[in-house]
Order: C-alpha cells, then sequence, then structure tokens
C-alpha cells in the first residue's frame, strides 16, 4: 500500500503540473510578445513531467513485479489457476477492474498454457505498452513545440529572441531523440515478449492457418517501416504503429479462437483508432541564423563619421563567419578624415594597445577580395583582407603569403598507342607546337594550358587524328610563390 500510495502522490504532482503547462501553452497562443518566455517554462514543466512520469513507471513496474512474483508463487503452490487469476485480479493495486475483460492476456488459456515466466512476461509486456503510449504522446506534444518555434524562428528579425528559440529547439530536439530511443527499446522488448506467446498459442493449438497470416501481416508491416526509416521525424514512431497493427490483427484472431467477444470488439475499435493515426510527422530541422552585419563599402560626403557620430567599434560574433578589409594597424586612434569618406568603418583595439581600423562587412572570400582591389585603386596603402569565422581572427593576405598562391592548370594526357605516331606528332604540332611533351608510365603528357578550353582542344584534335588513343584533361595544382604572384 505504500507502493500505491506514492503512485497517488507522483499522479497529483504530475496533474498539478500539467494544469500549469496548459496555463502557459494558453498564454502562448495569447501573448506572442512573450512567446520566449513561456516557451522556457513549457520546456523547464514538460521536464518536470518528464520525470515524474518516469517515476511513477518504475513504482508501478514494482507493483506489477510484486503481483506477477505472487502469481508465479501461487501458481507452483498448487491452486487452481482459475482461483490464482481471481485472487490476481481481486487484490491488483491498479485500477483495471473495467478493462480485465477487453484483455486477452488474462484469459485462462494463456495462464494455463503459457510457461509461467512467458506469462509473467506477457503480463509486463501488456503494462508496460502504457509507457510507450505516454512516450508517444509526449513525442507528438513536443514535435508540435518545435513546429511552432520554427515559424517563429524564421519570422524574428531580433538577435537575442532567436536565440533564445534555438535554444529551445536544441531542447527538444535532444528530447524528442531521447524519446525515440526510449520507445524503440521498450516497444522492442514488449512486441518480442507478446509475439513469442501468441505464435505459442496458435502453435499450440494448431492454428498453422492464422499464424500464417499473422506472420505475413507482420512481414509486410516490417516492410513499410523499412520504407519510411529516414523518412520521418521518428523511425521508431514508425515501427511502433506499424508493427502494432500488425500485433492487433494477431490478438484479434486470439480473441475469436477463445471466444472472448468483449476483447474482440474492444481490439476491433483499437484497430481502426490505429489507421487514424498519422505517424509520420515531418522531420524539423532548423538551420541556426547567425545576424551579422554584412555591409558593402561606400564613399560620402561629407564623411558618416564625425565627433556626434564616431566610428563604432567592431564587434566580434562568436557565431558566423564575417569578412572585414584591414585599412591601417595604427599605435594611436586615428583622424577620420584619412579614410577618404569610406563607409562602414569600425575600429578594434588589440591586446597591445594599438588600434585597427576596418571597412565593411561581406559573407564571402570572394567580396573581400574585390572590396580589397576597390580600396586600393582609392589610394589606401596597403588593405587587406580579413576574416572572422565563430569570433576567431584570421589576416588572409598574411596567410596567403605563407603559403604561396596555388593556381589550377590543365595537362592532356594520351593513352592506348606505344609510341609517337607521325598521325599523333602532327596533331599536337597543330594544336600544341608550344607545350612539353612527355612520356610517364607509358602516357604521353603534354602540358600545360592555363584554360581547360585549350586542353579540350587538343584533346579533340588527337581523338580525331589518332585511332585507339584514349585521351582525358586532367587538373593540377601549382604552387606560385609569393614573389611571383605579386
Amino acid at each position: 500500500m505504500e507502493l500505491l500510495a506514492d503512485g497517488v502522490r507522483l499522479q497529483q504532482q504530475e496533474d498539478s503540473v500539467m494544469r500549469v503547462v496548459e496555463q502557459n501553452r494558453r498564454l502562448f497562443s495569447e501573448d506572442p510578445a512573450n512567446r520566449a518566455k513561456y516557451g522556457e517554462a513549457i520546456l523547464a514543466l514538460e521536464e518536470q513531467v518528464f520525470s515524474l512520469r518516469n517515476r511513477k513507471g518504475d513504482i508501478f513496474g514494482r507493483i506489477n513485479t510484486i503481483e506477477q512474483d505472487w502469481l508465479i508463487e501461487n501458481m507452483s503452490s498448487g491452486q487452481p489457476a482459475q482461483v490464482v487469476v481471481e485472487e490476481a485480479v481481486a487484490d491488483t493495486v491498479i485500477e483495471q477492474a473495467s478493462v480485465q475483460t477487453t484483455r486477452i492476456v488474462d484469459d485462462i488459456h494463456f495462464v494455463t498454457e503459457l510457461d509461467s515466466t512467458d506469462y509473467v512476461a506477457l503480463q509486463r509486456a501488456q503494462n508496460d505498452e502504457l509507457k510507450v503510449i505516454e512516450f508517444v504522446n509526449m513525442f507528438s506534444e513536443n514535435h508540435a513545440a518545435m513546429e511552432s518555434i520554427r515559424v517563429q524562428y524564421e519570422q524574428t528579425q531580433d538577435a537575442a529572441e532567436a536565440s533564445r528559440l534555438y535554444s529551445n529547439y536544441q531542447v527538444l530536439k535532444g528530447l524528442c531523440s531521447a524519446l525515440n530511443d526510449s520507445i524503440s527499446t521498450r516497444w522492442s522488448a514488449i512486441f518480442d515478449a507478446k509475439s513469442f506467446a501468441y505464435n505459442f498459442m496458435l502453435e499450440k493449438n494448431r492454428r498453422d492457418d492464422l499464424l500464417e497470416n499473422c506472420e505475413l501481416a507482420l512481414s509486410q508491416a516490417l516492410q513499410r517501416a523499412a520504407a519510411d526509416r529516414g523518412r520521418y521525424a521518428s523511425d521508431a514512431m514508425s515501427s511502433y504503429f506499424n508493427t502494432k497493427q500488425s500485433l492487433v490483427a494477431t490478438e484479434i484472431e486470439l480473441a475469436r479462437m477463445f471466444g472472448l467477444g468483449l476483447a474482440q470488439d474492444s481490439l476491433k475499435m483499437v484497430s481502426r483508432q490505429l489507421e487514424t493515426i498519422d505517424y509520420r510527422l515531418p522531420k524539423i530541422e532548423i538551420e541556426e541564423r547567425f545576424f551579422l552585419a554584412y555591409e558593402p563599402i561606400g564613399v560620402s560626403s561629407p564623411a558618416r563619421y564625425n565627433s556626434r557620430n564616431p566610428i563604432p567599434e567592431c564587434e566580434i560574433y562568436e557565431r558566423g563567419t564575417i569578412y572585414r578589409v584591414l585599412l591601417g594597424t595604427f599605435s594611436s586612434q586615428q583622424p577620420i578624415s584619412i579614410f577618404k569618406g569610406v563607409y562602414p568603418l569600425y575600429k578594434l583595439k588589440t591586446e597591445d594597445g594599438k588600434y585597427r581600423y576596418f571597412a565593411g562587412g561581406f559573407a564571402t572570400e570572394a567580396e573581400v577580395d574585390e572590396a580589397q582591389i576597390r580600396l586600393k585603386n582609392m589610394g589606401f596603402k596597403r588593405p587587406e583582407a580579413t576574416v572572422w569565422i565563430d569570433g576567431v581572427y584570421t589576416n588572409l593576405v598574411e596567410v596567403r603569403e605563407a603559403e604561396g598562391d596555388k593556381t589550377q592548370m590543365f595537362r592532356v594526357e594520351i593513352a592506348g598507342i606505344e609510341q609517337m605516331t607521325p598521325e599523333l606528332r602532327a596533331a599536337l604540332d597543330q594544336s600544341a607546337a608550344d607545350k612539353d611533351i612527355t612520356r610517364i608510365n607509358g602516357r604521353f603528357i603534354v602540358m600545360s594550358f592555363a584554360e581547360r578550353e585549350q586542353a579540350d582542344e587538343v584533346a579533340a584534335a588527337v581523338v580525331e587524328a589518332v585511332e585507339g588513343a584514349t585521351v582525358e584533361v586532367t587538373m593540377i595544382e601549382v604552387e606560385v610563390a609569393p614573389e611571383a604572384a605579386e
């Protein structure tokens, strides 16, 4: 009775928390301005519900274990099976009296024909299925919350709100992943226990016809689940609903075989309900947005910046990638006039007390390179392309100078001929007279071409002139020394 009291107390706590959840969900819908606050509250409350349900499930699992152990003990004591079942039902602490007649696993045939260990496993599987249903419902609720967050996230223009929404999404995504695993693990054990017992009963009663039909239904269910794999939000949900349907079909046949009218009617209703549930929830993937201030360089006269509107501090974004042009590094702050009316400008004080001035904000390396050239043509002595990636600063000019520039070149590789034939010589003299020709590993190599089109033209000339030749154009990277690049 102490365990029952604990279970009742946990149920009361869960009911109380769920009332608060519903209140916050109502406010979430009615008060768009504070949705972030209500969303965070809902997430925290759902975690409480999840914890309470787990604790409650553990308690009722212990209660079931006590009941089943008592059942095994009395079955082995020599009492008639029907008496044992009636006493167990009478003493059960879970309120199931109204549905006992609809549970085929409670029928005397299972008690008398199954091994006691298998019967206990079957009963536990039946009781554990309530937990799976809870997990399925929680997954569906969290999925709906994720969809709501997705819509809000796409619409908001506020960086702080977006950050909160994305954080909430990540929490829900983690919860859904855990629920998916829980559904899969629990249902797999339940299905194995029930399938074993049902197949045993069909075999023992020599209903090979029903057994064959049930196995066919299961095979089709597994095929549907396999076809769904990876397409929807939860593979576990797909597996559960498909195989559950096939299992219910088997239970209907068993109820009909044993003359269990109430159970048969109830199971038919369950089957119809399962057909109405759309478990194919779409995947919800939210790509993180970075509210970076991208802006190309411009020139204004008079200058945009002055004593009343000074050059702003350069913001360092923790996430995302942004390119800027470094205009110079100075030991002290510089007058605005030296920047020739360029905007946007940003200043950054380094750890050693110097000042760096940057122009623009760009999403790609090509854009910053173009801006660098423009600023150099405007008279800036040494504008340099730079980048921040997740808050880490890199001077691209310094990197390029240290590594040397690389350029793409092309060459023509000729195979399928043993020696330089007159036809090949004539074709190369006409199409590649100024190119070097070498022989490597049984191939003639014609190199190098700055443009692929040039190499393609040589390849076409060789194919046309030399019968049996196999020609391929390949790309190679050639490193250029910094001096040569400049």
